[in-house]
């Protein structure tokens, strides 16, 4: 990525995000990832990642997609399943075609470390 570049990213809400954090509401949910690769964008842009010359790189974030799964019966959902462990639902994420995408985030309200194999 060549300095002062932008990375567009894709952002998957699963249903219990959606549920637990934003309380089923889009508008919240959309506000709270929003804020957090906010800040992920400014930590990024003010850290010297790359000449290290001690001058920030200006690599950042914009969100590019972002796909809410509000409930289990959405269409195309591959992350339904609350047993899945962490394993198992990093690969049904990584499913998702992601290929015009620098990166793909997903916002969960899973305890990962609890879902081991």
């Amino acid at each position: 990525m060549p300095h002062g570049a932008v990375c567009q990213l894709a952002v998957i809400i699963d249903h219990t995000f959606y549920e637990e954090i934003a309380e089923s509401d889009r508008n919240v949910a959309v506000s709270v990832v929003t804020q957090h690769v906010a800040l992920a964008d400014f930590v990024f842009r003010t850290t010297d990642m790359v000449e290290l010359d001690a001058l920030p790189d200006n690599i950042g974030f914009s969100i590019k997609e972002v796909r809410i799964y509000s409930s289990v019966d959405s269409e195309d959902y591959r992350l339904s399943d609350t047993y899945l462990k962490r394993d198992q639902l990093m690969n049904r994420f990584s499913s998702y075609d992601f290929d015009e995408f620098c990166l793909a985030v997903a916002f969960t309200y899973r305890d990962l470390g609890q879902l081991l194999d």
